[in-house]
């Protein structure tokens, strides 16, 4: 940290310098973490005076932010050509034909393992006879909307923090964060940057690309994404960069509709967040996460028991939690006993990318000391749901 020195055009001098050092006030970080009327008493100066040398002192201390603006308007600019997922040529029959996707923009996650699970795959159709060949894309692209589950604590907003950062700095566009649970924290991101041995200037602008909204209800997060899609339509400076919009996470505001007297709110705003998310994705070239909370039934007792009382139970007597919860639960095997999201069976459809953040044992399940998670594809309209891979939670974020 550099010392304190004078400077010209202000108000610290070097008398001003001994009166600090004496209250051991010497480094351009203590003096800026002081408090402006500590600093006013001590140096018998007005707020006016303080504040301009703390400025001065962030200007020339301070990281310099990247304006991203210039670089958005130019990457606008850019013909559809460069939008493409993929471009390749394979033969069919007797002929070769060239393949090429440019119906969405594909953002790329840069953690390695999950980019070589999710790639974009080739989907034949037959219609009348003739073959249509069409690009699957099972990356995050302007089309798909993800759904990240895992149980609680298995690391899903380290994963999520770690694709907005990724994003940002290789896209070069912003993120939406709606934080449902108010516990997003600025210095967890910064320290995860710090990890990699960024420079002060991207770790900043990264930052300043993250625009974080809370919300603590459900009709909230829908009234929120409602004038975000007409603020976006306006193209209103403050929101037309956003090309990632992250929800960590739906359970925390849609349990607290469990006891309302409406037992049908659940399902109606479910239905209203589906539309217009997919809405944003479809005309604003805008990737969707949205964070959901599984869990795994601990005996196969417990979840006939469940079933059992389901079913005894008329549907009209449930409560938003049964909705959540145990929708439909009559018509899944009876054998599975799989993580399960905890949204109903109702949102098991919406997201066209589902994937399941779990321990790799019950050991490291029980322990929660190891840092090997694994990833499986549970739901894609793109690709096989079979697929998995390993990853690694770090300080520099899940790889």
């Amino acid at each position: 940290m550099s010392k304190l020195r004078c400077l010209p055009n202000t108000e610290l001098s070097e008398y001003c310098l001994n009166i600090l050092a004496k209250h051991e006030i010497q480094l351009v970080g203590e003096f800026l973490k002081e408090s402006t009327e500590k600093l006013m008493k001590l140096l018998n100066l007005n707020a006016t005076q303080i504040q301009k040398i703390k400025n001065e002192l962030k200007r020339i201390y301070g990281p310099v932010r990247i304006k991203l603006a210039d670089k958005f308007r130019s990457a606008d600019d850019e013909i559809r050509e460069s939008e493409c997922v993929a471009s390749f040529s394979f033969h069919d029959e007797k002929q070769t034909l060239a393949m090429k996707s440019n119906a969405s923009k594909c953002y790329y996650t840069l953690i390695g393992p999950l980019d070589d699970l999710l790639e974009p795959r080739v989907i034949v159709r037959r219609l009348q006879g003739e073959s249509i060949y069409s690009l699957g894309p099972s990356h995050l692209t302007s089309k798909m909307m993800w759904e990240i589950c895992g149980p609680s604590g298995v690391g899903k907003t380290q994963l999520v923090l770690t694709l907005i950062c990724n994003f940002i700095q290789l896209h070069q566009r912003e993120a939406l964060y709606i934080d449902t649970k108010l516990d997003f924290s600025a210095t967890r991101v910064k320290n995860l940057l710090t990890a990699r041995q960024l420079k002060k200037d991207v770790i900043a602008a990264t930052l300043e690309s993250i625009k974080v909204e809370r919300v603590l209800s459900a009709q909230g997060l829908v009234e929120m994404l409602n004038i975000l899609y007409v603020e976006l339509r306006n193209r209103n400076e403050c929101v037309k960069n956003i090309r990632l919009i992250v929800i960590d996470s739906l359970p925390a505001v849609w349990f607290l509709l469990k006891a309302d007297a409406n037992r049908l709110a659940g399902k109606c705003l479910l239905s209203r967040l589906a539309q217009i998310l997919y809405r944003l994705l479809d005309e604003f070239d805008i990737g969707v996460i949205c964070v959901n909370l599984s869990l795994i039934p601990h005996a196969l007792e417990e979840q006939q028991k469940q079933q059992r009382l389901v079913t005894l139970v008329p549907k009209n007597d449930q409560d938003i939690s049964d909705i959540l919860e145990g929708d439909d639960i009559d018509i899944e095997p009876k054998q599975k006993l799989g993580y399960r999201q905890v949204m109903g069976n109702f949102w098991l459809s919406k997201p066209r990318l589902r994937l399941s953040m779990e321990y790799i044992s019950e050991e490291e399940r029980e322990l929660r000391e190891s840092d090997r998670r694994i990833l499986k594809v549970t739901h894609s309209n793109c690709i096989a749901t079979n697929g998995s891979c390993l990853v690694r939670i770090c300080d520099q974020g899940v790889v």
